[in-house]
C-alpha cells in the first residue's frame, strides 16, 4: 500500500521537476503570490476593487462542502477588507467576476476552453475569460479541493491597498507545490479549527501534531477530542491532511518505561493509534528518538525483560512494535501511513559508520514490516546540507524500507529562523514528496516566518530567495512596518548569537547595543491585527547574552591526560599529577573549600573532588537511580553544557555514590547516559571520582573535547544541614542558570 502510493508521488515529482521551469515574467514577479509560484503567465493588470462590483460564481457541479467552507472563507476576507473602506454610492468601476470550480468540473473546462494543464495534487490555475474594458471574468480551477483553497488564496494575495483604494493585481497563474506533503508542526498547544484555517490559508496542505507528553495521557480527553475533531473536520474537506507524533519513551517521573515486552503496553499505543487513526489522521510518527538508552556506542532496554525477549536487540524490538501497530490497524485502515523516528536521530552526527549503530537500523529493517517508513534528518540532527549520499548511507542499511525527511532548519537562529536547509536535487523523490518540519507554528510567533519560507522553498526550490522569501513571510504574517525592523533584529541577533557561542564576551558586549536597540524598535510595533508583538522567546535570549556578556565568571584551561585513570574513588597522585585545578567555595566564605580537578582524554572528561566535612554523616543506602539525591545531606552536582548554544547536563551524586542524572533541568526520567563514579568516605569528609563519556552526551549535542575546544560548567556542592552552598563560578543559587557557568577550555 505504502509502495503504490510512494510510486504515484515519485511519478508526479518526476513530472514537477520537468515542468518548474520559472519564465521571465515570473522572475520580475515582486513576491505578491506567495509561496513564489511555479508560472506567471501575464503581465499585471491593476484593477480598482469596489464592494458591489465583485461576484462570485460557483460551478454547480463543484458546490461541495469543502467548496463551500472555501467560497466562505473567500467571502469573509473579502468582507473584512472592503469593511474598512466607504465607497460613495454612485461610485462605478468595472465589474470583477470570478469563477471557480475544479478542473474535473465541465463548466470549470468549459472556461478554459479545453487548454487544462496537466497540474499535480494542490495545483491551481487562473486564467482569463474576458477582458474588457467594462468587465474582467476570470476562473479560479483547482485540480483537487486543496488546490482551488490555494488558488483563491492566491486571489486573496492579489488584493492590495493603494492610496486609500482596494487593487486587484490580477495575473494569469498555473502553479503547484513542488514537494506535496508538506508537514508543518506545533508540539505546545492542541490546535482548534481557527488554528487550522489560519496554516491553510499560507497554502500548506499537511499538519502534523506531535505530542510531547506521556503516551498514556493521549486519550479521549475533552480537549484531545475537541482537537482531533478539527482536524477530522478540515480533512473530511481534503483541506488538510494529517500527521500525529507519539513519544513511547516521555515517561513521568519515579513511572515505569514504556515495556515492549509488555503486551499491555504494546496494545494500549495499539488502542491510541487506532483513536487517531479514526479521526482522519492519515499518518502516525512513532518516536524514539531522544529518549532510547545508549550506553558507549550501543543503544539499549530501560527493561530488562525487553533485551531477553528480542535477543539484546532494541532495533529488533523497535522494528517489531511497528509491525505490531502495522499488523493491527492497516487492515481496517488501508490507507494509513506509519512511520518511526529511531533511536540514532538522538546523536548529534547519526554515527551509522559505527557497527553498533549500523547494527541499530540493520535489525529494525529486518524485523519491520516494508510498508513502514524511516525517517530521517541528514547526515546531522541539524543538517544545513544533505547529500545524496548522505540518503544512500541511510536506505542501503535498511531492509527496502521507504525514507522520509524531518528538518530541523526551525533551530537553526532559533528564535528567528528562516529555511536554511539545502538539499540535492532528487531528494523530493526519495522522500516520496513528503517532510516533516519540527517547530511550533502556532505557539512560536517568531518561528511562523520559518515555517512560511520553508514553504516556499518546498513549493518552487528553483525560485527559493532566502532574504526577499523572509522579507515577504514578515510582511503577511506582520505587516509592512515590521519588515526592515525584524531584518535588522534578526541580522543583530545573529551576530550576537555567533559571539555568544564562541564564549566571545567582548565581541558580545560590543554587539549588544545594536541588538538591544533594534529589538526596542520591533518590540513598539503593533501586528496586523493590533496586538503588541509577543517578545517572549526573544526575551529569554535577550536576558541570557545580557548577563553572559557583564558577568564575570572563571575560565579553567583542561589538560589532555596521557595516564590510564582509575575511577576508583584513590586520587591518585600520578593519575592527576597534570590535572587543572579548582575550588568551591562557599557563599559564607569561612568554610573550607572543595578542591577539584578535571583533565581529559579523546574519550571524555574526568573530575575529582574533595570535601571536607567534619560533622557526622548519616548513612543513606543504596538508593535507586535517579532518586531526589539532590535533597540528601551533602552532595555535589556537576552541570555540562558541552556546546555553548546547546543543552546542558547534569549529574549529581551523594557521599554514598547515589546518583542522578538529567538533560538540563527535565527530570532523570528520560536519560541514563553511563557515567562512571567512585566515592570514597573519609574520616573528615569524603572524596569521588568521576568519568563522563562523550558518546554518553549525544542529546546534548556535544562539542568533541579537543585543543581550543571550549565547553561551559559549573560545580556546587550543598551541605543541607548547614544550608552552605558551595561554587565554582559564583552566579548566585539558582544552580540551572547558564549564564554564570564558567568556561572549559581544553588544552
Amino acid at each position: 500500500m505504502g509502495k503504490i502510493r510512494a510510486a504515484v508521488t515519485a511519478v508526479l515529482m518526476l513530472f514537477c521537476m520537468a515542468y518548474g521551469n520559472a519564465s521571465e515574467l515570473e522572475r520580475e514577479w515582486d513576491g505578491v503570490i506567495y509561496p513564489r509560484p511555479q508560472k506567471i503567465l501575464s503581465e499585471v493588470e491593476k484593477i480598482e476593487l469596489i464592494h458591489g462590483h465583485f461576484a462570485m460564481q460557483i460551478d454547480p457541479e463543484a458546490r461541495t462542502s469543502a467548496t463551500i467552507v472555501t467560497a466562505n472563507y473567500f467571502a469573509n476576507s473579502i468582507k473584512e477588507k472592503f469593511a474598512t473602506f466607504s465607497y460613495p454610492p454612485d461610485a462605478s468601476g468595472k465589474r470583477v467576476v470570478m469563477r471557480y470550480g475544479l478542473i474535473s468540473n465541465n463548466q470549470t473546462y468549459n472556461d478554459l476552453n479545453g487548454d487544462v494543464p496537466m497540474l499535480p495534487e494542490q495545483g491551481y490555475v487562473i486564467r482569463t475569460v474576458e477582458n474588457t474594458p467594462e468587465q474582467l471574468i476570470f476562473v479560479v480551477a483547482g485540480v483537487d479541493p486543496r488546490g482551488l483553497w490555494n488558488g483563491i488564496n492566491t486571489v486573496l494575495q492579489m488584493i492590495s491597498v493603494e492610496d486609500g483604494k482596494f487593487i486587484l493585481n490580477y495575473v494569469e497563474v498555473e502553479d503547484y507545490p513542488y514537494w506535496p506533503e508538506r508537514f508543518v508542526s506545533e508540539a505546545n498547544k492542541l490546535v482548534d479549527e481557527q488554528d487550522l484555517l489560519d496554516i491553510a490559508a499560507m497554502k500548506v496542505g499537511n499538519f502534523a501534531l506531535q505530542y510531547r507528553k506521556d503516551w498514556k495521557s493521549f486519550t479521549d480527553s475533552p480537549e484531545i477530542i475537541a482537537s482531533l475533531s478539527a482536524m477530522q473536520k478540515m480533512s473530511s474537506l481534503d483541506l488538510m491532511r494529517f500527521m500525529l507524533l507519539l513519544h513511547i519513551y516521555v515517561t513521568p517521573n519515579n513511572e515505569p518505561h514504556f515495556n515492549i515486552a509488555s503486551e499491555e503496553d504494546v496494545q494500549g499505543l495499539i488502542d491510541r493509534c487506532r483513536m487517531a487513526a479514526e479521526y482522519g489522521i492519515e499518518t502516525i510518527m512513532i518516536c524514539v528518538d531522544d529518549y532510547t538508552p545508549r550506553v558507549g556506542n550501543e543503544y539499549t532496554f530501560f527493561n530488562e525483560d525487553e533485551a531477553r525477549a528480542f535477543d539484546n536487540s532494541i532495533g529488533k524490538a523497535h522494528g517489531y512494535l511497528m509491525r505490531r501497530i502495522y499488523e493491527a490497524l492497516i487492515p481496517d485502515f488501508p490507507s494509513l501511513r506509519l512511520a518511526m523516528v529511531g533511536a540514532p536521530y538522538s546523536v548529534n552526527r547519526h554515527e551509522i559508520h559505527l557497527d553498533s549503530i549500523a547494527k541499530y537500523i540493520k535489525d529494525w529493517g529486518q524485523e519491520a514490516p516494508l510498508d513502514v517508513f524511516w525517517v530521517w534528518t541528514g547526515p546531522e540532527v541539524c543538517s544545513p546540507k544533505i547529500s545524496k549520499e548522505d540518503y544512500l548511507a541511510f536506505q542501503e542499511l535498511l531492509n527496502g524500507q521507504d525514507l522520509f525527511v524531518w528538518d530541523n532548519s526551525n533551530m537553526f537562529y532559533y528564535p528567528m529562523p528562516r529555511w536554511e536547509t539545502e538539499f540535492y536535487p532528487e531528494m523530493a523523490d526519495d522522500s516520496y514528496g513528503i517532510i516533516y518540519m519540527n517547530g511550533g507554528i502556532v505557539s512560536r510567533w517568531w518561528c511562523r516566518p520559518y515555517f512560511m519560507t520553508a514553504n516556499d522553498y518546498l513549493w518552487n526550490p528553483e525560485g527559493y530567495n532566502p532574504e526577499s522569501s523572509y522579507r515577504e513571510a514578515l510582511r503577511k504574517l506582520y505587516g509592512v512596518d515590521a519588515v526592515a525592523p525584524a531584518e535588522e533584529l534578526r541580522k543583530c541577533m545573529i551576530a550576537c548569537q555567533n559571539a555568544f557561542e564562541a564564549g566571545d564576551r567582548q565581541e558580545l558586549t560590543a554587539k549588544l547595543p545594536e541588538f538591544q536597540a533594534a529589538y526596542n524598535k520591533v518590540k513598539s510595533i503593533k501586528t496586523r491585527s493590533g496586538e503588541d508583538m509577543d517578545m517572549t522567546t526573544l526575551d529569554q535570549v535577550m536576558n541570557k547574552m545580557v548577563t553572559f556578556s557583564s558577568v564575570q565568571v572563571p575560565t579553567l584551561k583542561v589538560p589532555k591526560t596521557t595516564a590510564n585513570v582509575a575511577v576508583d574513588g584513590e586520587i591518585n597522585s600520578e593519575e592527576w599529577q597534570n590535572a587543572a585545578e579548582f575550588t568551591l567555595v562557599a557563599n559564607d566564605e569561612d568554610s573550607t573549600p572543595v578542591k577539584g580537578k578535571a583533565m581529559y582524554d579523546d574519550r571524555g572528561v574526568y573530575f575529582a573532588f574533595e570535601v571536607f566535612n567534619d560533622a557526622e554523616l548519616p548513612p543513606l543506602g543504596e538508593q535507586p537511580h535517579d532518586s531526589s539525591v539532590y535533597l540528601n545531606d551533602d552532595h555535589l552536582e556537576v552541570f555540562l553544557q558541552p556546546s555553548a548554544m546547546g543543552k546542558y547536563g547534569h549529574w549529581c551524586f551523594d557521599y554514598e555514590g547515589n546518583r542522578f542524572d538529567e538533560p538540563g533541568n527535565e527530570g532523570g526520567f528520560m536519560w541514563n547516559p553511563d557515567w562512571q563514579l567512585k566515592v570514597k568516605r573519609l574520616n573528615n569528609g569524603w572524596q569521588a571520582e568521576m568519568f563522563i563519556p562523550v558518546a554518553e552526551l549525544e542529546i546534548l549535542t556535544p562539542k568533541a573535547p579537543a585543543t581550543g575546544v571550549m565547553w561551559r560548567a559549573n560545580f556546587f556542592r550543598f551541605d543541607a544541614p548547614q544550608k552552605k552552598v558551595f561554587s565554582w563560578s559564583r552566579g548566585g543559587d539558582r544552580f540551572h542558570d547558564t549564564q554564570f557557568f564558567g568556561d572549559l577550555i581544553f588544552e
